[in-house]
């Protein structure tokens, strides 16, 4: 069986983007070998590639003026901006746990891991409020049932320290920190 997508030295893949009529300087080279071709290259082409060339060839062929420069500069681009927001994001993640711990367990401040139950949650959004329940804050707490989850509570301590020496009460400021971004939005929105 042969590889579709064999190895390629940086002078083969530097060959392959000139014969596809991409223009190529002399720094290229060592830009593939810090940052890969592909990232770069298969990431970021899409803009700079001549559609109807690449039907005829049957592989991916650049506009007029395409170089490779231009590539690389919409990668760094990306990169800045992505590295701009993670910083923001992570502040506002943080506090939308924070909040959303705060609030839910403040209507239900008696109540060991309230979280679990579905009739706290709103009533329109039950079908996906017991999916959180049980692909998220089960299986973090390890009570989904599956043996092979047995006694690691996630692998975190700070779960398994709530879960063995607490009996079982994991408040959600606590389980909040084992929880995405995504997660922490989709238990906002139920």
């Amino acid at each position: 069986m042969s590889l579709r997508k064999p190895y390629r030295s940086v002078n083969e893949q530097l060959r392959i983007l000139r014969s596809r009529g991409m223009a190529v300087d002399a720094g290229a080279g060592h830009v593939l070998r810090r940052e890969g071709y592909y990232p770069i290259v298969n990431g970021y082409k899409d803009l700079f590639l001549d559609r109807k060339a690449c039907l005829t060839a049957g592989d991916d062929r650049y506009g007029t003026g395409a170089r490779f420069d231009d590539l690389y500069a919409l990668f760094l681009f990306d990169r800045e901006l992505r590295e701009l927001l993670f910083s923001s994001i992570t502040r506002a993640e943080a506090a939308l746990k924070a909040v959303c711990a705060h609030e839910f367990t403040g209507l239900h401040p008696d109540e060991v891991n309230p979280y679990l139950n579905p009739d706290y949650y709103d009533s329109r959004c039950r079908p996906s409020a017991m999916a959180l329940i049980d692909k998220v804050f089960k299986r973090i707490l390890e009570l989904d049932g599956n043996p092979r989850n047995r006694g690691d509570y996630g692998g975190k301590a700070y779960i398994r320290h709530c879960m063995e020496d607490h009996n079982g009460q994991v408040p959600l400021w606590v389980l909040a920190n084992d929880l995405s971004f995504g997660q922490t939005v989709w238990f906002f929105q139920v």
